[in-house]
């Protein structure tokens, strides 16, 4: 049989089979790059969704930046013109926070402001009593929330099966002075 496909009729068959052969290996090759850029085109349609969601957060992060740069309020700060005012608010904070609690607040005494770079630390110093199995959940109750309240030092002992505790927290203010 391979003596008969000499001539141009064997050229003929042989040049069919070559471009067959080629338009496969075209083909393959069409479909991986095909698939290729269907994951690109993917992957650019994902950061396209990013850049959009950005976008859409654009209007409030600059109100959020204008209210800054203005002094308004910012909800992690305490409240008040002044130091006193902080204060009174950083105090009333501390009582509306251990409403629900287990603990007694014995006593609170303001100590004075001081300045941290571009702020203003307003410190309190808190007596309390709660049972021992309360302290968790009391530290919790005192730290989280806004306006943030930091716990600086914490004293512990317990005396007939009550924890007595006492601890200075701190809130801060806009502004370094008083």
């Amino acid at each position: 049989m391979i003596k008969q496909l000499h001539g141009p009729s064997g050229a003929v068959l042989l040049g069919i089979l070559m471009i067959a052969l080629a338009g496969f290996g075209v083909s393959r090759g069409l479909s991986a790059w095909h698939t290729d850029l269907d994951r690109k085109i993917s992957h650019l349609e994902t950061s396209v969704a990013k850049v959009a969601a950005v976008a859409d957060r654009r209007d409030g992060l600059r109100r959020d930046l204008a209210e800054l740069k203005q002094g308004q309020q910012n909800h992690s700060l305490l409240p008040g013109a002044g130091a006193d005012l902080a204060a009174a608010a950083l105090q009333d904070l501390v009582r509306q926070r251990l409403k629900d609690s287990p603990a007694t607040l014995e006593s609170l005494q303001v100590l004075p402001a001081g300045p941290v770079e571009n702020f203003q630390r307003i410190t309190l110093r808190l007596r309390l009593t709660a049972p021992v199995e309360a302290l968790p959940l009391l530290l919790q109750q005192l730290q989280f929330g806004q306006p943030v309240v930091t716990i600086l030092s914490l004293n512990a002992r317990i005396s007939h099966d009550k924890l007595r505790v006492s601890l200075d927290l701190a809130g801060f203010r806009q502004g370094a002075r008083a």
